[in-house]
């Protein structure tokens, strides 16, 4: 039988193409229907870009890349490179794909689970948008990214008490794949880090974009 992060795995590789439609801004009524309704996909990179810039952050990690749409964002918003990390195989082949020839040298895809992923160097910032949704265990997978980062731990998580997110939970589970949403009791107790300041910043009615300050 398969494990959580199991499903969660198959059900993004075979999603691919289906998830990095969500940020396509292309077409006049594809960009009309995700302004409207997915306000919080491109929010929740606004506000972390904003936090990226805010503390100097050169180097990121993005845990969770997905098919690369946020790393292409943070390089043309002045860091200097990104590694991405995804377990989901076809998400990282659309992410080479379809990165701009002018950045693919700053940007290197890995295709990996970031639980059992090595690396001998840290990040200015760590970065984990639209991860959280997913993980059984989000204080083993945050004190990771945490370990990992000199400056700041960002990351994306889905609300609670909220009827869209009930419908949104409902349609995934049907999907095979488990979903999870915090309160803001909940983060608190997630964020506790010693000598370390944390804030939620809202992002609509979606949830928050949680960030931990290590240079305080």
């Amino acid at each position: 039988m398969a494990t959580r992060n199991q499903k969660v795995q198959s059900y993004f590789h075979r999603s691919a193409a289906d998830f990095d439609r969500l940020y396509n801004k292309n077409g006049y009524l594809s960009t009309i229907f995700n302004t409207l309704f997915r306000k919080a996909l491109y929010k929740r990179t606004d506000e972390t870009i904003k936090e990226l810039k805010n503390s100097n952050c050169k180097s990121v990690l993005d845990v969770g890349c997905g098919t690369g749409v946020n790393a292409i964002q943070f390089i043309y918003n002045g860091c200097e490179t990104v590694t991405g990390v995804d377990y989901a195989e076809g998400m990282i082949a659309l992410a080479k794909q379809q990165t701009p020839q002018e950045v693919t040298s700053k940007i290197n895809y890995i295709a990996a689970d970031f639980m059992n992923w090595e690396c001998n160097k840290k990040f200015d910032a760590v970065v984990a948008l639209g991860v959280f949704d997913y993980l059984d265990e989000p204080r083993k997978f945050l004190d990771k990214m945490y370990g990992f980062a000199q400056k700041r731990v960002m990351f994306s998580v889905p609300g609670k008490g909220n009827l869209r997110q009930f419908v949104r939970k409902v349609r995934y589970n049907l999907r095979n794949c488990p979903l999870y949403f915090y309160s803001r009791n909940e983060l608190s107790q997630l964020l506790e880090y010693p000598d370390c300041s944390f804030t939620l910043r809202g992002i609509g009615s979606s949830g928050f974009l949680c960030v931990i300050d290590k240079t305080k």
